[in-house]
């Protein structure tokens, strides 16, 4: 192992170290809702302390599959591309088309720490009604599906044909042939998608990593929120757009607790906006 790569990996075991010494403290003072949630953070940081527990192996199998992959797909972007890419409105409304490997879209899709967090906040949560902004190749919907219990609705976003084929194909080899995948661009998919479920339990925000975009899609969706729904957003320091958003958002008066975990955000969304906030910061891996 080369010298970046060891401290690499020994910063990233010191962060999980400190995060689970952190958690141990707030669980200790924390509600009902902010239990459920820092348990879920605290047992996937515990499971990833000394090495990694595959439990879905098939997902993973698909996962590597496709970072194997060295074909190449046309697909359309209507996102913000790159951390710098310089993107006006009407081009991610429009979405630019591409061609890029199969490998490379796949090595965009959540790591098997972050998947397996995003299975194990579900898997205490157990929503009946669940929404993703983001489906990529499907490997982060599998975990997500993979947590739910008895009857649910799981619908996911994508802008991209060709990419939201490759995902159908992994609902579909990791066995969650009830996950529903919506495509088109979100400005287009996402309002009709709420008026579907009406009352959503669970919102992972993972698809356009623009600054106007995630806060204009939060405000869109508050109505639809059950009471101590639970929205995660991706990729919050991705950029200064994403971290004004992520700030923008932990501030509104509905978001009753957040949870920065630097790379994700973790807020519940209450009714009652006259509660006392809660925010809590772990950095993590």
């Amino acid at each position: 192992m080369k010298v970046k790569s060891l401290i690499k990996f020994f910063y990233q075991k010191f962060l999980l170290y400190r995060a689970k010494s952190n958690l141990n403290i707030a669980l200790n003072t924390s509600d009902i809702t902010s239990n459920i949630i820092l348990t879920a953070i605290h047992k996937t940081c515990s499971n990833h302390l000394f090495k990694h527990h595959i439990k879905y192996i098939d997902i993973e199998n698909r996962r590597n599959n496709l970072l194997n992959d060295k074909s190449s797909i046309d697909f359309i972007d209507f996102g913000a591309g790159t951390s710098n890419s310089k993107r006006t409105e009407q081009d991610m409304y429009n979405g630019i088309k591409g061609t890029s490997r199969i490998s490379k879209i796949a090595s965009a899709s959540k790591s098997l720490f972050w998947s397996s967090l995003l299975h194990d906040l579900v898997n205490n949560i157990q929503p009946k009604k669940l929404l993703e902004l983001g489906t990529c190749f499907g490997i982060s919907g599998s975990y997500i599906a993979s947590a739910c219990e008895g009857k649910y609705e799981f619908l996911t976003l994508e802008g991209s044909p060709e990419i939201a084929k490759i995902a159908k194909r992994t609902f579909e080899i990791s066995g969650h042939n009830k996950v529903q995948v919506i495509i088109g661009p979100f400005h287009k998919t996402f309002h009709e998608s709420l008026d579907h479920l009406q009352n959503v339990d669970f919102l992972f925000n993972d698809g356009h990593h623009d600054e106007k975009a995630v806060i204009d899609n939060f405000l869109i969706s508050l109505p639809f929120f059950n009471e101590n729904a639970i929205m995660v957003c991706d990729d919050i320091n991705w950029s200064t757009g994403m971290k004004k958003a992520w700030n923008s958002i932990i501030q509104h008066p509905k978001v009753v607790s957040s949870y920065d975990l630097y790379t994700l955000g973790i807020v519940v969304i209450s009714k009652n906006d006259h509660l006392i906030k809660k925010n809590y910061n772990f950095k993590i891996i």
